[in-house]
């Protein structure tokens, strides 16, 4: 019996270390590989966070006729300033302004530089849901306004055709 109880020893104790001096590296890896995805969601809502704001200051940079501020927070490859400036102008004097605050519906984080974001809000008695890509330039979120589109449309060769 005495030698079975050693063969038991020789043989138990090499599985204890090979499972001790494996089982910590692979334990110590797998709280890495852990870790590194916690920072990457956390850095992905901090980064919907920031674009969902760049949003906010969008619509409240338009109710307060802020021009600078909606240069910062906004692009428009579409329009050169002079028109941007003009069409907040024009905004203000015929009334055409959003009733309330924009209610954020949704956001959703599309690569590192990409949040999309669906925000509705009033204008004119009537509820408008727009999709706003929202882009990281410069280490800053910006509104990207040529891409902005309606619910429902449907982009065919940067043709624009509503879906009724």
């Amino acid at each position: 019996m005495k030698e079975f109880k050693n063969y038991l020893v020789c043989i138990i104790t090499p599985l204890f270390a090979f499972t001790f001096f494996f089982g910590i590296p692979s334990l110590i890896y797998f709280n890495k590989v852990n870790s590194d995805e916690q920072i990457s969601s956390s850095s992905s809502s901090s980064a919907i966070k920031s674009a969902e704001q760049c949003v906010y200051d969008f619509f409240e940079a338009v109710q307060k006729n802020d021009y600078d501020t909606l240069k910062k927070v906004s692009i428009d490859i579409r329009m050169s300033e002079d028109i941007r400036r003009n069409t907040l102008k024009m905004q203000h004097e015929d009334g055409l302004l959003p009733e309330k605050p924009p209610t954020i519906l949704s956001s959703e984080k599309r690569g590192e530089d990409m949040v999309i974001v669906k925000v509705s809000y009033v204008l004119d008695g009537e509820e408008r849901i727009m999709i706003y890509p929202v882009i990281l330039v410069n280490n800053e979120w910006v509104i990207d306004l040529a891409n902005a589109l309606p619910e429902g449309a449907v982009v065919l060769s940067d043709n624009l055709i509503p879906q009724n």
